[in-house]
């Protein structure tokens, strides 16, 4: 959830997404993956107590890398593409990220 004040004006976005991720496991450190996230954006903006809120369809397509650091841990950097259609204009953002993930199992 993001929030943002300015003049006066409160913003609140939350997106949720899912959809596939595709893994390219070649590489014994390193495995490149692209996906394509659909989903919902919410978003509301109020102005001393007046508020007005919807939710909107979103696509955010992205990918990325996992940088092994030992068979249970990896350092992951991501980035996605997120376009939104709210009140009646359209949003394009980049979304960059990185994140440790641990593994469960084996490839």
């Amino acid at each position: 959830m993001r929030e943002y004040s300015t003049g006066g004006v409160h913003v609140t976005a939350q997106t949720y997404s899912f959809g596939p991720v595709f893994a390219y496991r070649k590489f014994e450190r390193i495995t490149p993956f692209a996906h394509v996230q659909l989903g919902a954006f919410r978003a509301s903006t109020g102005y001393q107590g007046i508020s007005q809120d919807s939710t909107r369809f979103m696509v955010a397509p992205g990918g990325g890398v996992d940088i092994g650091i030992n068979p249970r841990f990896a350092v992951r950097l991501q980035g996605d593409y997120i376009t939104t259609d709210f009140l009646n204009e359209r949003q394009s953002n980049i979304q960059l990220s990185a994140h440790l993930v641990f593994r469960i199992g084996r490839k």
